[in-house]
């Protein structure tokens, strides 16, 4: 191998470095997070009686069979449930939806939902308005 070959090998090994250490830590503007459970509700402003979608796609690690909900009060937000069993195990590791029928007692305000990422060690959260 002469000095050309060797040089464009370590070029494109350095540009491979680069490019891996600039997605990991977020400098481009973007991050490569893996395993992170993701949770989406849809839609984000309902009523009273109206049915809420939420999606749930554990992380590497799973999540627990139970999302918590939580409402905005006096006192920041409060617990007021949770949800029943999102899968047959006590722990999801697949991709899961919840469907929810907003009760008629749960007034105007925020709410969030949230379950536990046992990848990260930290809870996924995700906020709807009833209007």
């Amino acid at each position: 191998m002469d000095k050309k070959e060797k040089d464009i090998i370590l070029g494109a090994i350095v540009i491979f470095v680069i490019t891996i250490f600039t997605l990991s830590f977020g400098i481009t503007g973007h991050s490569v997070k893996y395993g992170v459970t993701k949770l989406e509700i849809e839609p984000t402003m309902v009523s009273n009686n109206d049915e809420l979608e939420i999606i749930i796609q554990p992380g590497k690690y799973g999540v627990p069979n139970t999302l918590s909900f939580y409402k905005l009060g006096d006192n920041g937000y409060e617990y007021i449930g949770q949800s029943s069993e999102l899968c047959n195990d006590i722990k999801c590791t697949n991709p899961t939806s919840y469907f929810f029928v907003i009760p008629e007692n749960y007034e105007f305000g925020d709410y969030y939902a949230q379950i536990f990422d046992y990848y990260s060690g930290e809870y996924i959260r995700t906020r709807f308005l009833v209007s």
